[in-house]
């Protein structure tokens, strides 16, 4: 049961922290932005909600991977 658990930690924490990561860089380079300043859409001041989505993801992505860090060592330690 515990092998079970920890390789879906693993798998689930992982996943997670792939997307959150995605999320995170898609928000800061803000490919969809447009202003009149600056030629590059990451020179843009960010919307308010945009900054609320990139913390939530930022903070996904940590916590996911601390996840999948504790799913391979409970697994680790009943392995072995």
């Amino acid at each position: 049961m515990r092998t079970r658990t920890s390789l879906a930690l693993i798998v689930g924490g992982s996943t997670l922290a792939v997307i959150g990561a995605a999320v995170s860089f898609i928000y800061l380079l803000q490919p969809w932005r447009t202003c009149p300043d600056d030629d590059a859409p990451a020179g843009c001041p960010m919307l308010p909600d945009d900054a609320v989505i990139l913390t939530m993801a930022m903070i996904v992505a940590v916590l996911a991977t601390a996840m999948a860090v504790a799913g391979a060592a409970i697994r680790k330690r009943h392995s072995g």
